[in-house]
């Protein structure tokens, strides 16, 4: 929304939707950082000063929507004519026409990926972070900061938060929902936590996870009968790999007992 408001007021010539994508990225990097310190200082849970915060902010949404200050006429959207033209040129027979609604976000995914992945695989921070996600009181005992671990982690994901939120205001809907309305709140908010469970929380599992749940559209429910199918599926596949987690963690099966026959006497 912040990056949304920056996109309709402020003009800066062909690279106003840099300036506007960075706006986004830097709220939502203030923001979790709000989040981080409510978790070290009030031992707030993080998850749910999280959803909290997203009703605010989807309420302050709705107000820049209604009032006018935010105008639906944006300047600096992230729609190119170049990225749909290239995506256009591999049309044929087989193939569906570009949507006017692809933008420069596509092109963040898989370097975000690798980076994560490997920041997460092979640097200290990544280390440390796993070992505090695991168990707190371990990163305690070897002398980590968790605080400042916490701190760095929400700054990382608030930046992605933004990033994605200025994506989707800025190169798929750009508007802002205005009927006042839950609906009208994109559920990826929301279905981020599911994504991320079906990765595992893992970089690669998580871009795998979320193409799988794209597929999953609920708009094909109107095709099947409108029986709510996707939901079950997808309500199916989370507590099947909660499972399958659990059972990777704790099912260890116990060495079997030797027979006594045979042994000796």
């Amino acid at each position: 929304a912040f990056a949304f408001l920056v996109a309709t007021k402020i003009s800066v010539g062909p690279f106003g939707w840099a300036v506007a994508l960075l706006s986004g990225i830097m709220f939502g990097m203030l923001l979790a950082l709000l989040i981080a310190f409510l978790k070290n200082v009030f031992k707030i849970n993080e998850v749910i000063s999280s959803i909290m915060f997203n009703w605010i902010m989807f309420y302050f949404v709705m107000y820049l929507s209604q009032s006018g200050v935010a105008s639906p006429l944006i300047e600096n959207d992230l729609r190119m004519d170049w990225l749909s033209d290239w995506f256009s040129g591999w049309n044929s027979d087989i193939y569906i026409n570009a949507s006017p609604s692809t933008n420069i976000g596509i092109i963040f995914i898989l370097p975000l990926v690798i980076i994560l992945a490997w920041a997460y695989k092979r640097t200290k921070w990544g280390f440390k972070q796993e070992l505090i996600g695991n168990n707190p009181n371990t990163g305690s005992y070897l002398g980590i900061n968790s605080r400042k671990e916490i701190y760095k982690t929400m700054a990382i994901s608030g930046a992605l938060a933004g990033l994605a939120g200025t994506i989707y205001f800025l190169g798929v809907d750009l508007n802002l929902p205005d009927s006042g309305s839950t609906n009208d709140i994109p559920g990826w908010t929301f279905d981020g936590i599911t994504i991320a469970l079906l990765g595992f929380s893992s970089p690669v599992g998580v871009l795998f996870s979320s193409m799988t749940y794209a597929l999953f559209n609920p708009t094909i429910d109107a095709t099947i009968g409108g029986f709510g199918i996707i939901n079950i599926m997808i309500a199916v596949m989370i507590v099947r790999i909660a499972m399958s987690n659990y059972r990777i963690q704790y099912g260890k099966r116990k060495p079997k007992k030797e027979s006594k026959k045979g042994g000796d006497k």
